[in-house]
């Protein structure tokens, strides 16, 4: 995943569909998340989806009002 940019600050993001996916939570403090953008996404060609090393897919990347923690 060091493929990317260095993040010299915390990014907070909202992932939306985690229970999609996984049962649990698959997030811990500090863990890293890679996001990456899906164009060819049949419902949104501005989707990102997030993933973690060895579990791939894990939700997406909100990006309306009504999916933002707290819109």
């Amino acid at each position: 995943m060091g493929d990317g940019p260095e993040w010299e600050e915390n990014c907070f993001i909202t992932i939306t569909g985690i229970s999609h996916y996984y049962e649990q939570k698959p997030f811990e403090i500090d863990r890293v998340v890679k996001i990456v953008k899906e164009p060819e996404n049949p419902h949104d060609s501005e989707a990102i989806f997030a993933e973690l090393p060895f579990i791939e897919k894990v939700g997406y990347v909100a990006n309306s009002a009504n999916t933002v923690y707290r819109g």
